[in-house]
């Protein structure tokens, strides 16, 4: 089982190409973010960034990850918009695609 804010921080640090940016943005010391990141890495069972002192790349895994990631807290953030500006609860089923290994976790 993973955090949703793990996939946050994973967004926000492929949308930064950097985990200090990334860090800066989301008000976390660096440590914080690579912890999230390693944490997220063994939840999945596989690694998500390769990563040097220059570069940061998605592996295969990853890009999958990011890709569904960033639909599904997008989706997230609109419902749990829509509860707090409509003050009601939403009710009916919620559907999120997901990969196996994700869906393991769940």
């Amino acid at each position: 089982m993973f955090d949703l804010n793990d996939l946050r921080v994973l967004t926000k640090v492929v949308d930064a190409h950097s985990f200090s940016r990334a860090a800066d943005i989301l008000g976390l010391p660096v440590s914080s973010v690579s912890a999230r990141i390693t944490r997220l890495e063994k939840a999945i069972g596989s690694k998500l960034l390769e990563r040097t002192t220059r570069t940061l790349r998605l592996t295969e895994a990853g890009h999958r990850l990011y890709e569904q990631s960033v639909r599904s807290l997008a989706e997230i953030d609109q419902v749990t918009g829509n509860v707090l500006t409509t003050g009601q609860p939403v009710r009916g089923r919620v559907r999120i695609t997901t990969t196996s290994a994700i869906a393991q976790g769940v």
